[in-house]
């Protein structure tokens, strides 16, 4: 069951627009109804799959904080699912993807 917003309707997201385009800093400042919302995404990982689950992200990514990722391992290893984080480096968000990708298809061919 999603959790319901507390924040009054219409309550603006701060800063938006504050830091000439910049998404990622613009949405750690989110207050009110906009925090509220983003607030969804804190569970998203807080569950236990059936299959092992293997997160990559890149301690560089400055659009997406590693913190992210982290919080997801905590939450798939507190309900007991197998699970691993792999860092693959100081790279950008799109970069993260072509350094990820070899190994995900080679993790993938050794499954039966």
């Amino acid at each position: 069951m999603a959790r319901m917003c507390n924040a009054p309707a219409g309550t603006p997201p701060r800063g938006h627009g504050r830091h000439g385009g910049s998404d990622a800093l613009a949405l750690r400042e989110v207050e009110g109804q906009g925090r509220c919302k983003l607030k969804v995404m804190d569970n998203t990982c807080d569950w236990r799959p059936d299959v092992p689950v293997h997160l990559f992200h890149a301690r560089g990514d400055k659009d997406v904080a590693f913190a992210n990722s982290l919080r997801c391992r905590r939450q798939l290893a507190a309900h007991g699912a197998d699970q691993r984080l792999t860092d693959v480096g100081e790279f950008d968000h799109s970069t993260t993807v072509l350094k990820a990708l070899p190994q995900i298809v080679r993790e993938f061919g050794t499954v039966r």
